[in-house]
């Protein structure tokens, strides 16, 4: 499941607890992440991607 995290340039900045639940959710589709190959786990959501 960490090779799905591969996928975001920004993979390094996902906290340690928090790799596991970001690997199931992009493998599942329910955050793909944005559309600049970035999983961004400092930003805010936006309404559309709630």
């Amino acid at each position: 499941m960490q090779n799905l995290l591969m996928n975001f340039k920004d993979d390094a900045r996902i906290a340690s607890w928090a790799r596991e639940g970001v690997a199931v959710s992009a493998k599942t589709g329910i955050i793909p992440g944005n559309s600049d190959q970035a999983f961004a786990p400092q930003s805010n959501a936006s309404r559309a991607k709630a």
